[in-house]
């Protein structure tokens, strides 16, 4: 929109408004009385009067050749708006107001096809910009969906799922590249005694509490995951059952050093028993590791639990102290 625009007052002399336009070089003038608007004169119809005055007719004001009904519009329309109206009346020059009806400026209609093609644009690029963040938005909540489906909300690992998502990644790869691997099964001791003792929030503060030295234990390349009610597991790539063994020793002194009360323990806080095995490579089996590992786990158990015991690939069950 042009905010300078040429004016003239409804009674100006015709001879008067033609010089003026011809020395500035204007196309139009706007006719307007006490700022309003009443209507647009152009280069054209100058050049007819022109040709009416050669023609012997008398001179004539603004106001004795301006046409009525002068369409305009309100500076709070949108360009869009601005481009339907001049389309649907063939208006080359559109009288833009403001919101007492006084001139604001002039927009030809050039200016208002590019200003919509900018607005157009500008509304293309807020959609791709908008597509983007809600597609960003979207992986985000697929990815803490995923998450959600995969992780013990409580305890902050791997679920049941999980786990055995990954167990089958890790035992196709001993069984590809003859890799070993190890589990633990993890039990907290006489935990059935410390949840009706302390009461089932404190027992989950506790679960809690393992969980995370648990992980904060184990090295990077290791996987804990909630096995059920107070048991979890832990994977061990590329460790053998004497090394797992002492990572196994490494979480029960990381249980201890929490310093858990428990009244019904032996040693007076929370401990816990590992059952360790490690992988047949020859003929690999979840179904069997795991199998060893509960058996080991029951070893711990029965030789009065706070310890680590482990299978060798013979089944046969060890201590690891």
């Amino acid at each position: 929109m042009t905010c300078k625009v040429a004016t003239a007052e409804p009674d100006t002399p015709l001879s008067e408004v033609t010089a003026h336009m011809s020395k500035s070089r204007i196309s139009c003038i706007v006719i307007v009385e006490q700022d309003y608007p009443l209507a647009v004169v152009t280069e054209r119809d100058m050049t007819r009067l022109a040709s009416q005055l050669l023609n012997g007719e008398s001179a004539k004001t603004l106001r004795e050749v301006m046409s009525p009904g002068l369409i305009t519009l309100n500076l709070e329309a949108s360009c869009s708006e601005a481009v339907e109206l001049a389309n649907a009346k063939c208006i080359r020059r559109m009288i833009i107001v403001d919101s007492e009806g006084k001139l604001a400026g002039v927009a030809t209609q050039s200016d208002l096809l590019r200003a919509h093609m900018h607005d157009l644009e500008f509304q293309k690029n807020n959609l791709e910009n908008t597509v983007t963040q809600r597609t960003q938005e979207l992986h985000e909540l697929n990815k803490r969906l995923m998450e959600l489906t995969h992780i013990d909300p409580m305890l902050d690992i791997g679920n049941r799922r999980s786990m055995d998502e990954q167990l089958k990644k890790i035992s196709e790869r001993a069984r590809r590249y003859n890799r070993p691997y190890s589990v633990a099964l993890i039990d907290v001791d006489h935990f059935k005694k410390y949840n009706d003792n302390y009461g089932h929030q404190m027992g989950d503060d506790a679960l809690i509490k393992v969980a995370a030295a648990l992980k904060n234990t184990l090295r990077s390349a290791d996987s804990v995951f909630r096995y059920g009610g107070e048991e979890f597991l832990a994977i061990l790539p590329e460790v053998g059952v004497e090394g797992a063994a002492i990572a196994g020793e490494h979480m029960r002194h990381a249980i201890e050093a929490l310093q858990i009360e428990h009244e019904f323990s032996t040693t007076g806080f929370l401990t816990i028993s590992i059952g360790v095995a490690e992988e047949v490579i020859e003929t690999p089996s979840i179904e069997f590791i795991i199998e060893r590992a509960d058996n080991s786990l029951y070893i711990a158990k029965a030789n009065g639990r706070n310890q680590v015991s482990f299978a060798n690939n013979t089944s046969d069950v060890h201590n690891a102290a």
